[in-house]
């Protein structure tokens, strides 16, 4: 409670100052009211409120004006028509003129300190005292995209090149606008980020996930009048996004993969991440260890679509069932892309990101049985993240750990890896024959070729990043088996692709290990790994009885339980000898 606050109440039936407490808040819920806000110019504005709700108060953030505007008056709907008042703080400061920083702090406080409100406060973040949130108050935050935000903004800015300083400080200036409400939950528990990209690509679908995250409960009839057009929903037309397809909005790395691209080019960092080229003209036979069974429940089943830059990726809300050893399980895919991690924080006292294929991802078990879900039940204060995906090279996951190193840097992340890697690597003819073998067998010979990344050394011995066409039919039935791989050729690629991989995750001050799942990893790439820096964390197991054989070869649910205990040994240690250092 504030003390002597300068804000008063006035009743529509009492004349004069009102005690603020909160014995005389309850005594005017019934009736509607006027809240007289101080600015700081020493005069004053009086708010019309309606009558308070049961409900506690609650705040809604912004990350943009457009946002507000575009989801604002849908959200307001959804609250009136479930008994919620709505506060329009920003709404009625506007039309006067004003903004929340012509309010004096103590005043807004005390408004906001109200109870049986939901107030909208766009972006104002640093006006919500962190006691609002020890009370039990929830705060939700729409934040967009900041590929979106990217891209809409080099689209505004057709005369920039992009290979200029700008195009850094843009990707700067997202990633500090999204610190701000990272700093702002780290402390809190009542946060709830929700992603105003879905709006923006459908909107009328839309409000049934919202009023489902507000946990509100809306009659069916106002949902069929929303999806009928008769009542509020995003207003797509009226935003920029909207020169955007929803297509393209749904997919905005698709649209913009040449932008993505140009500006690994332009960095001013020394190790420059190449986009993959032109096709590999001369690959490097190896028969993967994985059949094409295996790459069936892989990459088939809905789970994935496609990639401009890594080929193919995880699909958000994707989600198939499979049945391994009598059990019905399912694979999914959460809202950002990812497989889920049970107790997730929205945000933790540490992050530890994992990156990989399969066997990190956790297929043929369910996603509470993963090791990612096992370790955050392990460390509930950290946050987990699971971005394993179904098939993908060393080279695909450093890849897919650059991009979300872009705007999401973790505190530890670690690239598992496996014995089959090093042959996705460099695309090896019996590996693409394999994948063109599950093409084949699924009826899917009439995909549209795409070029899939892949790895090599140049004449210097340096890393190079390429890529091959995929499909490639004209070799299907071609015999290579008479070609060995040059294994140690494939240990050397690896361990660039390593390396590359540290000097991403150090750029953005996190810490970078490898851990070996499954597999026996050669001396020669350990030596290498151990002469570069590169700590190595060796969890790895071999063996059927590691496996969910005889139906499929994926770890089974007791080997994720020994990787997360070899994962949560090696952050514990680590975390312990920091504090030492400092």
């Amino acid at each position: 409670m504030l003390a002597e606050p300068r804000a008063k109440v006035v009743c529509a039936r009492v004349i004069g100052r009102v005690d603020t407490g909160h014995s005389a808040l309850r005594r005017l819920r019934d009736m509607s009211l006027k809240f007289e806000l101080d600015l700081v110019d020493g005069e004053s504005f009086a708010l019309e409120l309606e009558a308070a709700g049961a409900a506690s108060s609650s705040y809604f953030l912004f990350q943009n004006r457009e946002d507000c505007d575009l989801i604002w008056p849908l959200t307001m709907a959804l609250l009136s028509d479930a008994g919620r008042p709505v506060c329009q703080l920003d709404e009625e400061l506007r039309r006067a003129g004003l903004n929340i920083g012509d309010v004096t702090p103590i005043s807004l406080q005390a408004l906001l300190d109200l109870d049986g409100y939901a107030f909208c406060l766009p972006w104002a973040f640093e006006r919500l005292a962190v006691d609002l949130d020890q009370r039990g108050r929830r705060t939700y935050v729409f934040l967009r995209d900041p590929r979106r935000a990217f891209a809409e903004t080099l689209e505004d800015s057709s005369e920039m090149s992009l290979k200029s300083e700008p195009v850094e400080s843009i990707v700067e200036d997202l990633r500090a606008g999204r610190q701000g409400y990272v700093d702002f939950a780290r402390n809190r528990k009542h946060v709830t980020f929700v992603r105003t990209d879905d709006a923006i690509v459908d909107g009328r679908n839309f409000a049934p996930k919202l009023a489902q995250v507000l946990q509100l409960s809306v009659p069916d009839e106002v949902m069929r009048r929303i999806a009928n057009g008769d009542a509020p929903a995003p207003n797509t037309a009226a935003t920029p996004a909207n020169r955007i397809d929803a297509s393209a909005s749904a997919d905005p790395d698709v649209l913009f993969a040449d932008v993505f691209a140009e500006f690994d080019q332009g960095s001013a960092a020394s190790l420059i991440e190449e986009r993959p080229g032109q096709p590999m003209s001369t690959p490097t036979a190896a028969p993967p260890a994985d059949g094409p069974q295996d790459r069936a429940r892989q990459l088939g089943g809905g789970l994935t679509e496609s990639d401009p830059e890594l080929m193919y990726r995880l699909k958000p809300g994707a989600a198939v069932d499979i049945t391994i050893l009598g059990r019905r399980l399912k694979m999914d895919v959460d809202a950002f892309g990812s497989r889920p991690v049970l107790g997730q924080p929205n945000i933790g006292e540490k992050t530890f990101s994992a990156f990989g294929c399969s066997c990190t991802y956790g297929f043929a078990v369910a996603a509470e049985e993963t090791f990612c879900s096992l370790l955050q039940g392990m460390l509930p204060k950290w946050r987990i993240e699971n971005n394993g995906v179904n098939g993908y090279s060393t080279v695909q996951s450093m890849m897919h750990l650059r991009r979300n190193s872009r705007f999401f840097a973790s505190d530890y992340v670690s690239l598992f890896w496996i014995d089959r890697h090093p042959f996705r690597n460099v695309a090896s003819m019996a590996y693409a024959q394999h994948l063109m073998e599950f093409l084949d067998h699924t009826g899917q010979r009439d995909i549209k070729q795409a070029l899939c990344p892949c790895a090599r050394l140049d004449k210097n011995g340096d890393l190079e990043l390429a890529s091959f066409l995929f499909p490639r039919w004209d070799i299907y039935d071609l015999d290579y088996s008479d070609f060995q791989p040059d294994k140690y050729y494939l240990d050397l690629v690896c361990a660039k692709v390593l390396i590359r991989a540290m000097s991403i995750v150090e750029r953005h001050g996190g810490h970078f290990f490898v851990t070996a799942l499954f597999g026996t990893m050669s001396n020669v790439l350990r030596k290498t790994l151990a002469d570069n820096g590169v700590p190595l964390l060796d969890a790895s197991l071999d063996g059927l009885e590691h496996t969910c054989w005889p139906d499929d070869l994926h770890p089974n649910a007791r080997s994720h339980a020994h990787y997360a205990s070899k994962v949560r040994d090696y952050l514990i240690a680590r975390e312990s000898e920091r504090t030492l250092a400092q």
